[in-house]
């Protein structure tokens, strides 16, 4: 029983590890398009933008949106955190908690508004539609005037409910007041982007776009209200910490790191993904006739590489068994390990990515496949 559990586990892991490696190129180009290098803060909203950003590269479109929505409510919170308010404890849970209008409009308030401005900019200019329920009145009856110090202060208390925080946000809208607090009209106008058009997916709505634009454009907005927020400049004896160290469930083993270089020459290197020196001088000796095999379970093709030193220049050309026609191939170094990839034709046919066993044998495995790939040096008597 044990034995046949081990089985069945090792084949879950086994095809886990295959879905991961499918469509691997796509995964990148999603990974590379939505990623942008920032330094954050280290906030909790921070650590969901970048769960969001990895189902985007996923794939998983509508999760990703769902959590980007998510990160509004916490930018409300945070923000909520630093100001008096008369929300309650934000560290209890809350089976009532305020809804993100409610939160952003009560963050857009102004809690203070000087006494002249007060009197003769707003209430003086309002219009009362309504004479038995006069928003002058109720503009009047939500703010208290501080004698000592000329200002009016906003009363919390009668900003914590929606009915009355929105009306006092289009109250001072009427008048023209646009001085409003804590969110920039950019920052404003992309916040409510992902919060609506992620609320299309949040309750099953039917979005006009797909969902891999709609979670594109609604992780790129979120992103930009995080840095206008939140971005941090590096600075002399500040703790820098990878954003990946919060996942050590799944990036444990996994090479996210910085890297570091003692000189422009080696940081060239590693920015570009260069050979090391070590790899280049093994490189050169990779000219002459290599006989190969590639495929699984049986299933292969055998072939010879032929590496050639052309003046400064390395070429290589294929012979797969039984034709006779060389293939033209292109090589592509990198860090420890090179591609060789078929240059006319069908470019994905013969897609080799290559590493040194030792000096007279090469493996890999076929680019965007799980088949295995094995060359051998063939050494003339």
């Amino acid at each position: 029983m044990r034995y046949a559990f081990a089985c069945t586990y090792e084949r879950m892991k086994n095809d886990l590890k295959n879905q991961y490696a499918e469509n691997i190129e796509d995964k990148i180009k999603r990974w590379v398009n939505i990623s942008k290098v920032q330094h954050f803060e280290d906030l909790i909203s921070v650590s969901f933008y970048m769960q969001a950003k990895m189902l985007y590269r996923d794939g998983f479109y509508e999760a990703a949106i769902s959590v980007s929505r998510s990160i509004c409510e916490m930018i409300c919170y945070e923000e909520l955190s630093k100001q008096s308010h008369s929300f309650g404890d934000l560290e209890l849970p809350d089976t009532h908690s305020p809804s993100f209008g409610v939160l952003k409009n009560f963050l857009l308030l102004p809690k203070k508004i000087e006494k002249k401005t007060f009197q003769k900019d707003i209430v003086n200019k309002i219009i009362d539609k309504d004479l038995k329920d006069k928003d002058s009145n109720f503009l009047k009856s939500s703010y208290e005037l501080d004698k000592i110090n000329g200002n009016y202060l906003l009363k919390t208390n009668c900003a914590n409910k929606e009915k009355n925080v929105r009306r006092l946000i289009e109250t001072l809208k009427s008048v023209d007041y646009n001085a409003f607090e804590v969110f920039t009209a950019d920052v404003l106008d992309k916040l409510e982007y992902v919060w609506t058009h992620g609320s299309t997916y949040v309750h099953v709505k039917k979005s006009a776009q797909d969902a891999r634009e709609d979670a594109y454009q609604i992780i790129d907005n979120i992103g930009y209200v995080l840095y206008k927020l939140y971005s941090k400049e590096v600075q002399s004896g500040v703790t820098i910490t990878s954003i990946y160290s919060r996942f050590p469930d799944i990036c444990t083993g996994v090479s996210y790191y910085m890297d570091f270089f003692t000189t422009a020459e080696a940081a060239e290197r590693g920015y570009y993904n260069m050979p090391s020196d070590e790899s280049k001088e093994r490189i050169k000796g990779v000219c002459g006739r290599w006989l190969g095999e590639w495929g699984i379970n049986g299933d292969t093709i055998k072939g010879i590489l032929n590496f050639e030193e052309n003046n400064q220049y390395i070429t290589c050309h294929l012979i797969t068994h039984g034709e006779e026609e060389k293939i033209p191939m292109g090589i592509s170094f990198f860090g420890d390990y090179f591609f060789i990839n078929q240059l006319e034709g069908d470019k994905e046919s013969n897609n080799f990515e290559l590493s040194f066993l030792n000096n007279n044998t090469l493996i890999g495995k076929i680019r965007n496949d799980l088949k295995y790939v094995l060359f051998t040096r063939i050494i003339s008597d």
